[in-house]
């Protein structure tokens, strides 16, 4: 059984990282929700930090991809999220230079949203689900990789 080094570890994170970018990323563009502008993509970033104890990540977006991802309840339709839409509808800014690309009404989108809400797309948690699973493939992968490449522990 071999130690698993620093270096190592750190490109299994780094692997991680990548995998969930993309899957997360090809997710939302599956759903077309939030892609519109770009910035929803562009802002899905991953940090490898560490502790005394390791290595961990921390993932980031655009904060209002944590309502896309678990849905927003409406005023009439509940989405199951932690999320509503109580005494307040959505801010016109966020909607109206959409609306206007597409012709639509930002009012009635605003409204829509509040009373109908967000339908959760779950790119962030099913793909953070899944990329977790994959973290002993990645450790094996920076495991082989350094067998093959000679990297070293200070990396």
């Amino acid at each position: 059984m071999s130690i698993i080094t620093d270096a190592e570890m750190k490109k299994a994170f780094e692997l991680f990282v990548a995998g969930f970018k993309k899957k997360a990323g090809d997710k939302l563009r599956k759903s077309k929700r939030g892609v519109w502008s770009g910035r929803m993509l562009a802002s899905i970033e991953g940090s490898i930090l560490r502790d005394g104890e390791g290595y961990f990540v921390e993932l980031d977006a655009e904060e209002y991809a944590h309502y896309l991802d678990q849905g927003v309840n409406g005023k009439k339709t509940r989405r199951g999220s932690q999320f509503s839409f109580r005494d307040k509808m959505p801010p016109i800014s966020a909607i109206k230079p959409w609306a206007d690309s597409k012709g639509i009404n930002p009012y009635a989108v605003q409204r829509s949203i509040y009373m109908k809400g967000i339908k959760p797309i779950y790119f962030l948690e099913k793909t953070m689900i899944e990329e977790e699973k994959h973290l002993l493939d990645y450790l094996a992968e920076a495991q082989a990789d350094a067998l093959l490449n000679g990297f070293d522990d200070n990396d």
